[in-house]
Formats: C-alpha cells, sequence, structure tokens
C-alpha cells in the first residue's frame, strides 16, 4: 500500500518537491478524492487505510520515514484507492502528479525504479488475497 523508497530514490523525489507540514490528525487524501500527487514522509508517522463501501476498514498500514504515498493514483491518474492521514505531527514532501510523471518521462532509471515498487505492492496484494504459499504467486 505504501512504498519505502532507498535513499537514492528517496534524493531524487524529495530534492524536486516541495515541503509540506502536517498537524496529527491531518488528511492528506481521501479514498475516491481525484488525485493531486505523491507524498513523501520525511518526519512523523501516517496510517493508510482500505475502506469498505459500508465504511469498515478492509486494510491498514503505518508508514513511517521513507515512505511514499499515493503512487498508483499518481502514475495511473485515477482517484486515490486509499485514504492517508498523519499520526502525528510530519514533514512531508509533495510532488504533483504532472511532477512526477515529467521526471519518469525525462528519467528512465526513476520509471524503473517506480514501477518495481508498484511490482512488489502487486505481490503483497496477492500474498495478502491468497496468502504466502499461493501457487499463483
Amino acid at each position: 500500500m505504501s512504498f519505502k523508497l532507498d535513499t537514492e530514490l528517496e534524493t531524487k523525489l524529495v530534492g524536486s518537491a516541495r515541503s509540506v507540514s502536517k498537524q496529527a490528525g491531518a488528511l492528506l487524501f481521501n479514498q475516491g478524492d481525484a488525485v493531486t500527487g505523491v507524498y513523501i514522509l520525511s518526519k512523523g508517522r501516517a496510517r493508510m487505510t482500505l475502506h469498505s463501501p459500508d465504511g469498515r476498514i478492509h486494510l491498514e498500514e503505518i508508514v513511517e520515514r521513507g515512505g511514499l504515498l499515493g503512487l498508483p493514483a499518481a502514475i495511473s491518474g485515477t482517484p486515490y484507492s486509499l485514504s492517508a492521514e498523519v499520526l502525528s505531527d510530519s514533514e512531508l514532501a509533495f510532488l504533483s502528479r504532472e511532477e512526477l510523471i515529467s521526471m519518469m518521462q525525462d528519467d528512465v532509471s526513476l520509471s524503473l525504479k517506480l514501477v518495481e515498487l508498484l511490482s512488489q505492492e502487486v505481490r503483497a496484494m496477492r500474498d495478502v488475497i491468497a496468502g504466502p504459499t499461493s501457487a499463483l504467486n
């Protein structure tokens, strides 16, 4: 659901992003909101949740420093599939969808690293659905 950036990728993305401060409890984006971009957590903690239409939480993940939030939506241009809120006063870097896509078009190695992160999420979600020993892996 969230992605942990390696130092090189974090440096590349944060270097082009703008700094944002959020107080504990602030919502970064809500499931179903139109995508605006991605957040990189520099300080603090955040929570990502996936809700069913009746409001029940199906998945929940705590995100620590270096976490990248909103990547699938930012790449696809579709609404956020999860909600994200900060749990403590936090410092984040924000890249608009347009900035991220432009960076990906200009830097093939960056694009490949982000695709790797997406692939890891697909595998993790398959493991959640089918179990880690599933023959579908």
